[in-house]
């Protein structure tokens, strides 16, 4: 098992590579960048644009896509955060709860419990997320938030919608660590800000087009039937997550950074040889010698002074 990268030790190999193979072939200034091969290094004939641009739009499309799915899954996840808003008043009807017992039962107690068993529940995931697989605890997180929207349409008592949607805050609050932990370890750093912001604007999208599906659904399905609406395209995302996307190694894209530091040493002149390679100079024993003497200028200055006139 290697050490912190053994940065001095390997930054010095290919300095030294790369400066006896520039002395071997002084008049050869092609230079191939790491990642990339020639025609020359392939042996094969050099790529026309077609398939340049095709290998682009495939890398551009890979590169894409977990973010666009667990845009689109936290979208649906965090729809069902509001659905109760627009049909709070058959909800309280179905309860036969009168306009008081409405605002206490359902707006102030079931809201409160949503958010208070939601924040604790980030906590739990982002602990267990260090020992299991993070995609399968967020398929666990969708299953548990969603499952209990479907199971909304046989509600029929008030302890029962208040239990169930406890369950889907929890769920709620563990997705948001495993999303953003996933994608910091799928996207380099420059790109991280970007990417959190997108899945963002996915999550306010969602929660807006929620209250628009019960708006809609609810006086004309039931309010309970926009929980169901909004649960199976969320379960169904969240398994096409799981069986399309791989778990990406922790810290992947720092030992890239690196990487390219080091590559960047390999292919530069020499001036940035030693710019780059001082970051990485090992360690060394330095044996410390005394200063030497000049005689000649010594000398050479008493002469001047000795011959100088009284």
């Amino acid at each position: 098992m290697e050490g912190p990268f053994h940065v001095s030790e390997r930054a010095a190999l290919l300095v030294d590579s790369s400066s006896s193979h520039q002395q071997q072939s002084p008049h050869n200034s092609h230079t191939v960048l790491p990642g990339r091969s020639s025609s020359a290094t392939r042996g094969g004939p050099p790529r026309g644009p077609l398939a340049w641009r095709t290998a682009n739009i495939t890398s551009l499309a890979r590169k894409l896509y977990p973010v666009a799915i667990f845009c689109v899954t936290s979208a649906l996840l965090f729809a069902d955060q509001n659905l109760m808003a627009p049909n709070l008043t058959d909800i309280a009807k179905s309860f036969g709860f009168d306009d008081s017992e409405r605002d206490k039962y359902l707006g102030g107690y079931i809201g409160a419990a949503f958010y208070m068993f939601g924040a604790p529940a980030a906590l739990v995931f982002g602990y267990l997320s260090n020992y299991v697989s993070r995609r399968l605890l967020f398929v666990i997180a969708v299953l548990l938030g969603e499952g209990p929207c479907i199971l909304t349409i046989f509600v029929t008592r008030y302890w029962q919608l208040f239990v169930l949607r406890l369950l889907t805050g929890i769920s709620i609050g563990g997705c948001l660590p495993l999303i953003f932990s996933l994608l910091s370890d799928m996207y380099e750093h420059e790109q991280r800000s970007l990417v959190s912001a997108v899945v963002q604007v996915a999550v306010g999208m969602g929660i807006a087009a929620g209250q628009g599906v019960a708006g809609y659904i609810g006086p004309w399905l039931g309010w309970r039937w926009p929980f169901v609406i909004v649960a199976i395209p969320a379960i169904l995302c969240a398994g096409l997550m799981y069986a399309t996307t791989e778990e990406p190694e922790r810290g992947s894209t720092e030992r890239a950074v690196f990487q390219a530091k080091v590559g960047l040493v390999v292919v530069v002149g020499d001036h940035h040889h030693t710019q780059h390679t001082t970051h990485y100079k090992p360690h060394t024993t330095h044996h410390h010698s005394p200063p030497t003497s000049h005689p000649t200028t010594t000398s050479t200055r008493s002469t001047q002074i000795n011959s100088r006139p009284p």
